[in-house]
């Protein structure tokens, strides 16, 4: 996977995965302040302080190493309105995602799954994916 400023993973209809950056901010804390899409998260809310330096840093940061989380926007025409974190392990990835309640039960998540595993570098067969999920959770 590319490491680049100028990642971007094309989801179809206007909706891409690509790197987060300051300018996320508000729409960031937005649902990652709403109750019903924390719930299910295994983060906690940040002040504003926490989450430009988290957006910074992630902005920066190498993508995919080993044993951190990164953290990739899911953004439609140009607005955040979720996040995709992936922690790669040498046998797996762990995965979680964050959607904004307008965001939720049209795919986005499915879609963000499938271009992230389908862009690693590694063969499919080597790339497993743990990803959990509350069984209260509905499924579109």
């Amino acid at each position: 996977m590319s490491n680049s400023s100028e990642f971007q993973l094309d989801l179809g209809q206007a909706a891409v995965l690509r790197r987060l950056k300051a300018t996320d901010l508000a729409a960031f804390q937005a649902y990652r302040s709403d109750p019903e899409v924390a719930r299910y998260q295994d983060w906690e809310a940040m002040s504003d302080e926490a989450a430009a330096g988290f957006l910074h840093h992630m902005s920066e940061m190498q993508l995919f190493s080993v044993g951190e989380w990164t953290q990739i926007g899911i953004a439609i025409d140009g607005v955040l309105v979720g996040d995709i974190g992936v922690r790669v392990e040498p046998d797996m990835a762990e995965v979680g995602i964050s959607l904004s309640r307008g965001a939720q039960e049209k795919g986005l998540a499915q879609k963000a799954l499938a271009a992230i595993m389908a862009s690693s570098t590694r063969s499919r067969a080597e790339l497993r994916a743990s990803v959990c999920t509350s069984v209260t959770l509905k499924f579109s």
